[in-house]
C-alpha cells in the first residue's frame, strides 16, 4: 500500500485533499495538505475564475490523543460577473472545509454532539481533554447551527400553554404525547386563545392524529375539536359515491354530512 493509499485509510475525511506532510509539534500534529480539484464556481452566481491562492488553518479532529492542526493550501477564486455581490471566494473541499470556518467538518459536527450531551460548560471542559479545545459558546454556537431533526408524525397530541416570560408572555407547546417529542411552539394570539385552535395551522398538525390531550382552556378544546371536524369534512367532500356507501355500510357509527 502506498503511503497516499495509507493516509487514505487513516485520514479519511482528507481524502478530497492531497496530503503533501505530516509534522509531529511540541504542541501536536500538524498536517500540510492542498486541494486536489479541477475548479470551483461562485457560491452566488456560479462564475469561476482562478484569482490567487492561500493557505487556511483548521482545527481538526485529535490522533492518537494529541490535537492536529491543518494547514490547507487552497485557491481564491475571482467573480467577473459585475451583477453578483461576491468579489473573491474560496474553494472549499466538501466534508471537510465550509465558508469562514476555523475547524473541520467533523471536527464541528464532533464539538456538537459533545454540546448536545452536555450542553456549554461541561462540554467545553470534556473538548478540551479531548483535544477539541473550545469556548462554551462555540460548543453552543455548533449545537445551534445543528439542522431540526425530522419529526414523525404521532397519533396522539399533547397541547399545553406555558410562559415563556412570566406573567407577560405566554405560548402554547404541541407535543407528541407518546414520544414526549416536541412538534411545534405556537404564541397565544391578542384574544386569548392559543394559535394551536387556528384551523390554517392545526390542520398542518393533525394529520394521522387520533387523540389529543390538553391541559388548558374549554376554549381551545371546543376549537381543537371543530378543527378535526373541519379535516374530517374536508376529506369526505372528495370521495365519491361507491366510497361513500362502503363507509356508511361498514361503519354505521359515523354520521356522515
Amino acid at each position: 500500500m502506498c503511503d497516499q493509499e495509507w493516509l487514505d485509510g487513516l485520514l479519511p475525511h482528507l481524502a478530497g485533499a492531497v496530503i503533501e506532510g505530516i509534522e509531529r509539534m511540541p504542541a501536536g500534529v500538524r498536517v500540510w495538505a492542498r486541494v486536489d480539484a479541477n475548479g470551483a464556481s461562485c457560491w452566488s452566481c456560479g462564475t469561476p475564475a482562478v484569482h490567487s491562492r492561500y493557505e487556511r488553518t483548521l482545527a481538526d479532529l485529535p490522533v492518537a490523543g494529541q490535537p492536529v492542526a491543518l494547514r490547507l493550501r487552497v485557491r481564491r477564486f475571482f467573480c467577473d460577473d459585475r451583477t453578483c455581490s461576491v468579489r473573491t471566494f474560496a474553494e472549499q473541499v466538501e466534508g471537510l472545509t465550509t465558508r469562514h470556518a476555523q475547524r473541520s467538518s467533523p471536527c464541528r459536527e464532533s464539538l456538537a454532539q459533545v454540546g448536545l450531551a452536555l450542553a456549554g460548560r461541561a462540554g467545553a471542559r470534556l473538548a478540551g481533554l479531548l483535544e477539541m479545545p473550545a469556548s462554551r459558546g462555540t460548543v453552543l454556537r455548533l449545537v445551534h447551527a445543528l439542522p431540526e431533526p425530522a419529526i414523525e408524525p404521532g397519533t396522539v397530541l399533547g397541547v399545553d400553554d406555558f410562559a415563556l416570560a412570566r406573567r407577560q408572555q405566554y405560548a402554547t407547546v404541541i407535543i407528541d404525547a407518546v414520544s414526549h417529542r416536541r412538534i411545534d411552539v405556537l404564541p397565544v394570539t391578542e384574544d386569548g386563545v392559543p394559535e394551536v385552535a387556528r384551523r390554517a395551522r392545526l390542520g398542518q398538525k393533525m394529520k394521522g392524529i387520533a387523540r389529543v390531550y390538553d391541559h388548558v382552556t374549554p376554549a381551545m378544546r371546543e376549537q381543537i375539536s371543530e378543527a378535526l371536524e373541519a379535516r374530517w369534512n374536508r376529506g369526505l367532500a372528495v370521495i365519491n359515491d361507491t366510497e361513500r356507501g362502503w363507509l356508511e355500510q361498514h361503519t354505521p357509527w359515523l354520521k356522515l354530512p
